[in-house]
């Protein structure tokens, strides 16, 4: 199934908690608790936002901040099927380089950053979410 890419809508926001809320739930099961995740997140926003659809459901979104690839998400039902390919395509578009931050647990996230072309640049920070500290790496891209 071909996945499309379109700027996203206040419509989406609905469907982009379920697919925050999942991913994160599972991408993030190792190193923060389940239960708490999403629960008091702020709706998301930023400079420019794209959502992925297959068959007319929304199945993935990203937000960027500026040259920042600030929130990139896909439903895990359709992890490795392109989704979030696609949605990097579409918001690094006309973009020399871009920055992100990642989680250094987040060891599936990293290696689809890896394979996309992103590279860590050596800055590191502290991040508390859910009560839990962790590090955050930065990655960089050049196009």
């Amino acid at each position: 199934m071909p996945v499309l890419v379109r700027p996203a809508t206040p419509d989406d926001a609905e469907a982009m908690r379920r697919i925050y809320l999942a991913a994160g739930r599972e991408a993030w099961a190792e190193f923060l608790p389940a239960a708490e995740i999403g629960a008091n997140d702020a709706a998301f926003s930023g400079d420019l936002g794209f959502v992925a659809e297959e068959d007319g459901a929304v199945v993935g979104f990203a937000w960027l901040r500026g040259s920042e690839l600030d929130t990139l998400y896909t439903h895990p039902g359709v992890w490795g099927r392109g989704a979030g390919r696609a949605l990097m395509d579409a918001a690094l578009a006309g973009l020399p380089e871009a920055t992100l931050w990642t989680a250094e647990q987040n060891a599936r996230a990293r290696r689809v950053y890896e394979r996309y072309g992103w590279r860590p640049d050596g800055e590191k920070r502290e991040k508390t979410y859910v009560g839990v500290t962790f590090t955050e790496l930065r990655y960089k891209i050049t196009r």
